[in-house]
């Protein structure tokens, strides 16, 4: 038997551009918590866990099978996922693109037999801030919703580090807006 090779923590994202990040940046959210970085901010479509670093050619190669449209995704929440003391910025209508690019996405995973860790519902979020002190109610969205035209769709790394995660994009594709 041999040693496995190294790993790496991975999961597929819609990655924001720079005027969603400024957006998202600026909304006024008065918790007590520790903000995320903006180059941070992403829509995550599946956590994959710790995954074998040969195996990103073919991760990245998945992202080919994938419906190729772009997405219009309206942010007009703020919630917190309690639990795990994260407050996030979501969507009251999902987009029935972001459903189905998921769905082809999971398709796709066990097609390669590959592993996505939980069964939870897909509740579609950018995580805003980690380790806030939960308010009995989130703040309240400000007028009107925050756009986002989501046209990258992503394979990271994360790494932990002193001071935090640190993402990296190992592959992207482009979406095509309708």
């Amino acid at each position: 038997m041999h040693a496995p090779g190294p790993s790496l923590r991975l999961f597929y994202a819609l990655w924001p551009d720079a005027d969603t990040r400024t957006g998202l940046t600026q909304l006024p959210l008065n918790v007590t918590g520790r903000r995320m970085p903006a180059q941070h901010y992403h829509l995550t479509l599946a956590f994959l866990g710790r995954q074998p670093a040969s195996a990103v050619p073919m991760l990245a190669a998945i992202m080919d099978a994938l419906p190729a449209g772009g997405m219009t995704l309206r942010f007009d929440r703020i919630g917190v996922f309690r639990r795990h003391r994260i407050l996030w910025a979501g969507m009251e209508h999902c987009p029935a693109a972001l459903t189905a690019l998921h769905a082809a996405l999971l398709v796709q995973l066990a097609d390669h037999a590959i592993m996505v860790p939980g069964t939870a519902a897909f509740k579609p979020h950018v995580t805003l801030m980690r380790d806030v002190d939960s308010p009995p109610l989130a703040p309240h969205w400000p007028s009107p919703p925050l756009v986002w035209q989501a046209r990258e769709l992503a394979l990271i790394a994360s790494r932990a580090t002193p001071s935090g995660a640190s993402y990296e994009v190992l592959a992207s594709r482009h979406l095509q807006l309708p």
